[in-house]
């Protein structure tokens, strides 16, 4: 008889629902065809025993007692989940072989693992358990995963992982609790002074935050920003960033409080052309935003170079009309396309950078066959820098440009880069196996398909009809 702990009576159900039929529902547990059983926890049914639990004279919260500290850890069963232990125990007893079916994360590997230590499973049944790991509830999802088993022992290191924190809540609240208790009765307080090893850095957070409001005290700051024209008449906003010379009229979080600095500065930029120097400081400025992204917890980054956006521009002979070391020749006209990428490989790696590029596509530009060359040496550098990938940006990858010599963008790029390419515009699934098959691209990124259906790869899997996008949708999310 095989017996599947389940973390929770839902989940529980659902692996039920993917076993054989028929079956019959009791309390606490299912019975399966064949005489298997699904039975499950409810939470965590065990917890940490209390400290008199060690010692009688722990009752009483004493400093000379402090720090407690168990040689032996002990759990003990919750009063209100006593009964759906005893069943497990029952059939604990009774199986040929567990499988472990908690949460796919480490309090779902302990949660079970607990009360198979707690039962005193023989070490034989240990050896065979086997981790069921769960994370769609869905029928076909459960199913795949049920022909999918692995050893228990392999997630030992998880569980251990819980554990761990599980008895360093138990040190820092039990011990911290006492002894701010008995610290503030010295002084008069009649309560508990609850600490926790999170709840207290919270609280911590929250009512620093609030002295900081009831503290808080306004100030006007000042911001400068130079509204730039290209040649073609294209405009973007750049931010002026003050250099240290700066830093005896700034706040702590860098904003300008004198009014009368940032009007000396607008005086002096307006009407003026851009300089390289303002070019280093938006390389700068790609660099931190790379930095920004990646603390903020994505694993890289994609620069934007196409589809007429700034670095677009100094790669067209139409839009770049520089007559200085970024324009006029194509290894000019690239600079700022590789100093950007290098400044943000310096930034976060090369294994975390990529770049999308549109060559042969025009966006408010007209085309000029000399372009190809600055793409033809902005590639040959970029393949040296051995980035995560190079992003076609075309909507339409049949589309055949003159100014690529008759050739499409993944044609162009797979006969000059040896980068991994990415492509995007459109795709169903099938098309989009399609192209990586042809060759066309190694990976094809979905966007649109996937706003309209969050559940994308699971439709996708199980042939299911997906929703139809719509503008609408794209402005539900903002």
């Amino acid at each position: 008889m095989k017996l599947y702990i389940a973390e929770k009576p839902s989940l529980g159900r659902a692996i039920a629902e993917a076993l054989p039929k028929p079956q019959k529902k009791h309390q606490g547990y299912i019975e399966i065809a064949g005489g298997d059983v699904v039975t499950w926890c409810v939470g965590h049914i065990l917890e940490q025993a209390d400290p008199d639990s060690y010692d009688e004279k722990f009752k009483k919260w004493q400093l000379e007692h402090l720090p407690i500290i168990p040689n032996q850890w002990q759990l003990k069963p919750k009063y209100k989940t006593k009964s759906q232990l005893a069943i497990i125990r029952k059939f604990v007893k009774q199986c040929s072989q567990i499988i472990h079916a908690g949460d796919p994360d480490r309090e779902g590997q302990l949660l079970v693992d607990e009360v198979i230590d707690y039962l005193n499973v023989t070490s034989q049944k240990r050896d065979s358990m086997q981790r069921l790991l769960i994370s769609d509830l869905n029928l076909p999802a459960v199913k795949r995963s049920l022909n999918q088993l692995q050893p228990n022992k392999h997630f030992i290191p998880l569980s251990v992982s819980a554990l761990a924190r599980s008895r360093a809540d138990w040190l820092y609240g039990i011990n911290l609790t006492r002894a701010y208790t008995i610290q503030g009765g010295k002084v008069g307080y009649q309560g508990v002074l609850s600490v926790g090893r999170v709840q207290t850095p919270i609280l911590g957070l929250v009512v620093n935050r609030d002295k900081e409001i009831n503290n808080f005290t306004s100030k006007p700051f000042y911001e400068v920003l130079a509204h730039i024209f290209t040649p073609s008449q294209q405009q973007f906003t750049a931010k002026w960033q003050p250099s240290e010379a700066c830093q005896a009229y700034m706040d702590d979080e860098g904003r300008v409080l004198s009014k009368g600095l940032a009007e000396n500065v607008v005086g002096r930029i307006s009407n003026q052309p851009a300089t390289i120097d303002d070019i280093k400081s938006l390389i700068a400025d790609f660099a931190k935003a790379a930095e920004n992204a990646i603390e903020a917890g994505f694993d890289g980054v994609e620069i934007h170079g196409a589809n007429g956006y700034l670095i677009d521009q100094f790669l067209h002979y139409a839009a770049n009309e520089r007559t200085d070391e970024y324009g006029q020749t194509p290894e000019n006209m690239a600079r700022f396309a590789i100093e950007v990428t290098d400044a943000v490989i310096n930034a976060v790696g090369n294994e975390r950078t990529a770049i999308r590029l549109s060559p042969g596509a025009y966006f408010n530009m007209e085309e000029d066959k000399r372009d190809k060359a600055v793409f033809d040496y902005l590639l040959a550098q970029l393949d040296d820098k051995k980035l995560a990938y190079i992003h076609g940006g075309i909507f339409d990858d049949s589309t055949q440009f003159d100014s690529l010599e008759g050739k499409t963008t993944s044609q162009y790029l797979r006969a000059n880069t040896k980068t991994s390419l990415v492509g995007v515009g459109s795709y169903s699934f099938d098309d989009a196996k399609q192209a990586i098959n042809n060759d066309q691209f190694d990976l094809i990124a979905i966007g649109r398909p996937f706003i309209a259906n969050p559940d994308y790869i699971s439709k996708v899997a199980n042939n299911e009809e997906l929703v139809a996008y719509s503008d609408e949708m794209l402005a539900k999310l903002f």
